[in-house]
């Protein structure tokens, strides 16, 4: 329509009656409500967002340095709380420049956390469970660019130290079986900077 006019082609005459006018206000009109909500969420979902369940996983929140088990540096991650703390943003950046992120949230409708990860290799990843002691475990399928895929479970466990571990099993069997996959120790950026000095 705008390339039209833009060429030359007259724009229809806008209609001056009251009741054109009215009719173009009402389907243009917000609700008062509605753009609260938009602006500023709702009580109820505020509070929602604030319950214990879905703290559970802040541990996890910060910039990190993560390094393997032989303490060499494997990679950074920087996780973020997001939408009134409902949602944890993931964004991963490994030692040689790959990147991954990921969304983490409670689902109340499951009871479970769920965590969606995608790679720049074209993997990606759901992954769902809860908290099993000190530790969120969470399982399922990683699906590889390729078409190819296996079972990952992972383990975040928190230190008493404030580092947090991340522990990744796979499995190509269904689950008959499970063989380490990952281990990474996560180091608070400022910490790993001041421990180095």
């Amino acid at each position: 329509m705008a390339f039209l006019m833009g060429c030359g082609a007259k724009a229809p005459a806008a209609s001056t009656t009251p009741s054109a006018a009215a009719n173009a206000d009402a389907a243009t009109a917000v609700p008062e409500d509605a753009a609260a909500v938009a602006a500023n969420g709702t009580g109820a979902a505020d509070a929602a967002c604030q319950a214990d369940v879905r703290r559970q996983f802040d541990f996890w929140v910060g910039t990190w340095a993560v390094t393997n088990p032989k303490g060499v540096r494997v990679g950074t991650n920087r996780i973020e709380s997001e939408q009134n703390g409902c949602v944890l943003t993931e964004h991963w950046t490994s030692a040689r420049g790959q990147k991954g992120q990921s969304l983490n949230f409670y689902s109340a409708a499951d009871k479970q956390w769920v965590q969606i990860w995608v790679d720049a290799a074209g993997g990606w990843l759901e992954l769902r469970g809860g908290v099993d002691g000190d530790s969120m475990v969470l399982q399922g399928e990683y699906k590889n660019g390729d078409g190819s895929s296996y079972l990952l479970r992972g383990r975040w466990t928190p230190n008493a130290d404030g580092s947090v571990r991340q522990f990744f099993e796979s499995s190509q069997d269904g689950g008959t079986t499970w063989k380490p996959w990952f281990d990474g120790t996560y180091t608070r950026v400022e910490t790993a900077v001041s421990k180095a000095q």
